[in-house]
């Protein structure tokens, strides 16, 4: 390689001249953590019913994320993360059962004190782990 190749030259009408200075060009900002896609994306309660609830067994707390805006936006309802039902809609659980060895969300959606929507899973779930707007 010879010094000259790695010049730029007249090439398709383009210039040196017309090039903007190296200094000019922005570097990107590198993002030390990467936001993942949830895995788990829940786009209406008739998904994971009480009766019919979906078990997730590869979930990793803090990595995974489990998408519940959809459930909200059908529901035309904020979640709110309690302790236990109240009567209000979006009230949502998130908690652990000692006898199934089960972690679960639960949501009332309607303000009955009773679980509409479940989520089970055999890993740990956070609620940090929860989307929601």
């Amino acid at each position: 390689v010879r010094p000259s190749d790695l010049l730029p030259y007249n090439a398709g009408g383009v210039r040196t001249r017309n090039l903007p200075p190296l200094t000019t060009l922005r570097a990107q900002p590198r993002v030390s953590t990467p936001v993942a896609e949830p895995r788990f994306i829940f786009n209406s309660a008739r998904e994971s019913t009480l009766f019919n609830a979906r078990l997730l067994t590869d979930f990793t707390t803090g990595t995974d994320s489990i998408d519940l805006r959809g459930v909200e936006k059908e529901a035309n309802t904020r979640l709110t993360l309690v302790n236990e039902f109240t009567g209000r809609i979006g009230d949502t659980r998130v908690t652990y059962n000692t006898q199934s060895g089960r972690y679960f969300i639960a949501i009332d959606l309607t303000g009955n004190r009773t679980t509409d929507f479940l989520v089970k899973s055999t890993q740990l779930i956070r609620p940090r782990d929860i989307m929601v707007n």
